[in-house]
């Protein structure tokens, strides 16, 4: 690469040694340690006489594994449910008949128990149905608590008192105990497992560990597990090692957070050589916690490990973040096994204190009884005897009210829940609802979905994922200000839509077949390209004559591609063992796999990681990079950045993220004119819908490296406050870029998304947009989908500041809906970005913003990050009282 331009000589050797990757991480002492709020979990060190109680076990109580997601039980069933049926008002009105009807003045000879035979017909059908919603949930609950693990067994848990055992091995100490009331003697070593106390003392010249198969309900805190390839999470557990080099693992998260893509975590590296049972059991450390909370992207743990042979004495820790840990309802993807230590079970795992409890199917019925408050006036009359007028009056009230009970049928009521039954049914048997991929029908989870469906009269959503696809392609790219790329988007046809309020930027359509047959001849002649995809989406045989002249535009593209081929942590996989040149990237988001799978097919070919190095094919020439950091992207860092040494020597640092993070950090007073070429060719992107993506890099001097690595490693280390002095320590590298260029990424509509939002729209159901994107974008994905058509007026709002918010709203509110307006029946689109959301949110401008919004057939929310979405969901829903549904990754 060009921009490698040096020698490997002495200073790398330096560089070599101070370096911290940044998935690694230097030990700090132990008297760095602070106080934290914390569980500690031991590991084959015996716990503090403070923490046993007077019989010597542990003092420390934990949740079960087994779970519970069921409302009954065979023993409060009958009272639970009974409460839960009379929580409705038809009910309790139906009941209070057939009291009345029990005095013989009011209810004359009618004989109690016909009068009340409707009603429990009514309460014994709904108890029915509720006790068969609850025994599949019972089923389900079953099924999983008797989900295979495996587990290390033979080998003291000392976290779990000696009571907290398995049925299997509490059946066993009964045994024993009669054994030994008859007369014989009993193992001396029992049958192990989790809370077995194997007295084995001091010696570990023969280990009695094993992996055994167990179920998820006998999992307990301090447990160590090994998960396999696509084995599911039991517990939310700290990762000790893995089998990749690296001590890397990739989990699926979808049953959290609803991402499909993978995620990459670490295992802790002082524990990463742990690879069997008898490393297991005579590895030495305990790990201080942080209470269980339901935050699922934090964790705060610090790891206490004894010395090893060699180390310097005295105690070291290591801190431990959410990149360490699996949480339960993951899926371990690509690795074939990882070892783990229980750091939370059952009710205090992650995804279980965010699942809430299960809903009641109790309703307010919206049926109001004015009876029993129009009979106050006869109890306050006063009674007297059965022959005052007032006394009289009283009695034929109650009469005439059980006389006309007929007027709110009680048949209706179970009519109605039949109805439910039936439409369940129904939702599950539509074809139109079953997925076909996934072979999959529409499940609904509870029989009263049609109810809370019916009544919906807000839908917030975001865009990736949910409108779109969430499958990345990479259509377009500008390096050293020149534009590549051809053929139209979804938005494009969007933006045609909308001419009446923009024109689209995008290229005139060209037959993309005969370009790609020409780009395909065009690249033959430079090099073979082995591993180019069969489904190219980016195509442009402009790029491969540019690179065939080799001038300073041909230098710009390798280094363009060669830095989408190096910055990232995306996995290598070989889905055809009988065609090794046919190579698949999995990555922790779509996006990233398309920008690598985009330089694989221009040849720039990602090979393979193996622990600090990455192999990269050139054009043809393979070459080897030594990774020194990974500085990983996070919604507020907007970017994410690698630091490398090349092969030729050096050191650089490449960078990719959002345009406004980038161009901050560009060095300063130069490369005006590519900015300005830059930036142009990005906003023409977006209006086309793309995602876009800004890359540039820094040659670093060694010395100032070998600095910024020692602070980076105290900061990747540091037990409080690690999250803001790794930023700080990332700011002190990460300036003085140069750009290279940018990317443009299609993320294409779902199908039948357009048809979808129309036929919700005649409904009278308004739907609210929440995303990300650029305002520009946003307009064109609207018009694209049907959000936005031609005949709506755009109401635009964007402000710098509380004020120019409050009164922008204002004067929309007046111009477009005044009581002046002569055509009030025209429609409004509400367009809103996240800087100026910030300010309509607060409690003196939220009214006016709600107000404006409620007028609004639609409504664009740009630019707005999760925490926003939530606030956006929250205002409508407490501030009219009304039914919503919300879909994305609010928080």
């Amino acid at each position: 690469m060009t921009f490698f331009g040096r020698k490997k000589g002495q200073d790398d050797e330096d560089i070599e040694n101070s370096s911290g990757s940044g998935h690694k991480r230097n030990v700090s002492t132990a008297s760095t340690m602070q106080t934290l709020p914390k569980r500690r979990i031991n590991v084959n060190t015996p716990l503090p006489q403070a923490d046993l109680d007077q019989y010597g076990e542990p003092k420390a109580r934990y949740a079960a594994n087994k779970i519970r997601t069921s409302k009954y039980t065979l023993l409060t069933f009958l009272p639970k449910n009974l409460i839960e049926q009379f929580r409705r008002v038809a009910n309790v009105y139906f009941l209070f008949l057939v009291v009345l009807q029990l005095f013989p003045m009011i209810g004359g000879d009618v004989q109690p128990l016909l009068s009340a035979s409707p009603l429990i017909t009514i309460i014994s059908m709904t108890a029915f149905k509720d006790a068969f919603e609850d025994w599949k949930r019972h089923s389900q609950d079953n099924s999983l608590n008797k989900s295979k693990t495996i587990r290390l067994s033979n080998w003291k848990n000392v976290n779990v008192p000696t009571g907290q055992n398995t049925r299997k091995q509490f059946l066993s100490q009964i045994f024993d105990v009669l054994f030994c009331w008859l007369g014989y003697r009993t193992s001396e070593n029992g049958s192990g497992g989790a809370g077995t106390s194997d007295n084995k003392g001091d010696s570990l010249e023969e280990s009695d560990a094993k992996w055994v198969e167990s179920r998820w309900q006998d999992v307990k805190v301090g447990d160590i597990i090994k998960l396999k390839n696509n084995d599911s999470v039991p517990a939310d557990m700290i990762i000790l090692s893995t089998s990749e080099p690296d001590g890397l693992c990739y989990v699926e998260t979808k049953e959290l957070d609803g991402e499909t893509n993978l995620k990459i975590r670490h295992c802790v590296p002082s524990t990463a050589s742990l690879k069997s049972e008898t490393d297991c059991e005579r590895v030495s450390f305990y790990v201080d916690s942080e209470p269980p909370h339901a935050n699922l992207y934090s964790y705060t743990g610090v790891l206490h490990w004894s010395d090893q042979p060699g180390t310097e004495s005295g105690q070291k820790v290591e801190p431990i973040s959410i990149n360490d840990v699996m949480l339960r309802g993951c899926v371990l993807r690509n690795t074939e096994w990882a070892i783990c230590l229980v750091i939370f079970t059952g009710t205090d795992t992650k995804i279980m204190l965010n699942s809430g409890d299960t809903p009641s199917s109790a309703i307010a019925d919206s049926i109001y009884f004015l009876e029993p408050k129009s009979s106050a006036d006869f109890f306050e009359g006063g009674g007297g005897n059965a022959d005052t007028a007032h006394a009289s009056g009283f009695i034929t009230f109650w009469v005439s009210l059980i006389l006309f009970q007929n007027i709110v049928p009680i048949s209706l009521y179970i009519t109605i829940e039949m109805v439910k039954t039936v439409q369940a049914y129904f939702i599950y048997s539509d074809v139109d609802l079953y997925y076909e991929k996934l072979d999959y029908p529409c499940t609904p989870k509870t029989w009263n979905i049609s109810d809370d469906l019916g009544q919906i009269e807000y839908i917030f959503s975001d865009k990736t994922g949910t409108l779109t696809q969430n499958v990345m392609e990479f259509r377009k790219c500008t390096i050293n200000g020149i534009s590549y790329g051809l053929g139209e988007t979804d938005t494009t046809r969007g933006a045609k839509l909308a001419d009446n309020y923009q024109k689209s930027d995008s290229k005139d359509d060209v037959d993309l077949e005969a370009e790609k047959k020409l780009m395909l001849t065009e690249m033959s002649k430079l090099f073979d390209n082995r591993y180019i995809s069969s489904n190219l989406t980016f195509i442009d045989s402009k790029l491969y004559r540019d690179l065939k002249a080799e001038d300073k535009q041909s230098k710009s593209i390798k280094d363009f591609f060669s830095a989408l081929a190096l910055c990232h942590t995306v996995l290598v996989e070989h889905p055809d063992e009988n065609n090794l040149f046919k190579i698949e990237y999995k990555a922790q988001s779509p996006d990233e796999a398309a920008l690598v799978g985009c330089a694989r097919d221009a040849g720039f070919v990602f090979l393979e990681r193996y622990q600090d190095t990455l192999v990269i094919e050139m054009l043809g020439e393979r070459k080897e990079f030594t990774l020194l950091n990974v500085l990983e992207f996070n919604s507020t860092r907007k970017r994410m950045s690698v630091i490398l040494r090349p092969p030729e020597g050096g050191v650089v640092l490449l960078c990719k993220g959002a345009d406004s993070v980038i161009y901050e950090r560009l060095e300063k007073g130069r490369q005006t004119k590519l900015r300005e070429e830059t930036l142009s060719d990005l906003e023409v992107f977006a209006n086309e819908g793309l995602r876009t993506l800004c890359i540039a890099y820094r040659v670093i001097p060694d010395e100032e490296y070998n600095v910024w690595a020692k602070k980076y490693a105290e900061a990747a280390s540091s037990i409080n406050d690690r999250e803001e002095k790794v930023e700080e320590a990332c700011e002190m590298i990460e300036h003085s870029l140069t750009l290279m260029g940018g990317t443009a990424i299609e993320d294409r509509l779902q199908e039948g998304v357009p048809e979808c939002i129309a036929t919700l729209a005649k409904a009278g159901i308004k739907i609210w947009v929440l995303t990300g994107d650029k305002t520009e974008t946003a307009i064109n994905i609207g018009f694209a989908c049907n959000l936005l058509q031609k005949d709506m007026l755009l109401i635009v709002i964007t402000a710098s500041d509380k004020q120019g918010a409050k009164r922008q709203l204002d004067e929309a509110l007046k111009k477009f809906f005044g009581s002046n307006i002569e055509n009030k029946s025209s429609k409004h689109a509400l367009i809103i970005d996240g800087e100026t959301l910030k300010y309509a949110l607060d409690k003196n401008i939220k009214p006016l913003f709600l107000e404006l919004g409620k007028r609004c057939q639609s409504v664009v929310c740009c630019r707005v990050s999760p925490l926003q979405k939530a606030k956006v969901v929250g205002m409508v829903k407490e501030g009219l009282n009304v039914m919503t549904l919300s879909i994305g990754d609010g928080e």
